[in-house]
């Protein structure tokens, strides 16, 4: 498991994409992303920025365009 933590999460997306690689070349199978930016979350475009970084366009689109039940 790994963190992305500390006000990191505030950081420009592209500080986020080279750290989510640095994460997933650790082996991590599981990642979280902090809750410390503006208003108590992170930012939906870092949040969307780690989740191509780690799982590629195509399955983002699609865990996004899918209901979660």
């Amino acid at each position: 498991m790994s963190f992305l933590n500390s006000s990191v999460e505030c950081a420009d997306p592209d500080t986020i994409r080279l750290i989510a690689l640095k994460m997933k070349e650790t082996g991590a199978d599981i990642h979280a992303i902090g809750d410390g930016g503006f208003g108590g979350c992170s930012s939906p475009k870092n949040v969307y920025q780690l989740s191509v970084s780690l799982k590629g366009e195509n399955y983002t689109w699609f865990r996004m365009a899918t209901t979660n039940r």
